[in-house]
């Protein structure tokens, strides 16, 4: 082989490896954006999963509200005495009378 052979050899197998390089490089940037791509979705779906919850967590803390202004309204009754309560009082006050045997 000549020297301009070698040369144009030479040539020939350096724009190969120029061409493979660009190759893998260009590979490596669709990886790289696809995992990217990837990335921002997992991020999405957090997002919305975080918005969802936080919407549960205002709607349970106003319902929780709620149920406290309703028992903070209710004026506490107080209960009506029934016949049956009188007659078990008198019963106490008969509890405590002992009878002696005659």
């Amino acid at each position: 082989m000549t020297a301009e052979e070698l040369a144009a050899q030479a040539r020939e197998e350096q724009s190969a490896q120029r061409t493979r390089r660009e190759a893998e490089l260009a590979d490596e940037k669709e990886d790289a954006a696809r995992q990217l791509e990837e990335e921002f979705e997992a991020m999405e779906s957090l997002e919305q999963r975080t918005r969802r919850l936080r919407e549960k967590r205002e709607a349970l803390r106003l319902a929780v509200a709620q149920s406290k202004a309703q028992d903070a309204v209710l004026p506490d009754v107080e209960p009506v005495p029934s016949d049956d309560e009188d007659s078990d009082e008198e019963d106490d006050d008969w509890d405590a009378w002992r009878f002696r045997a005659a």
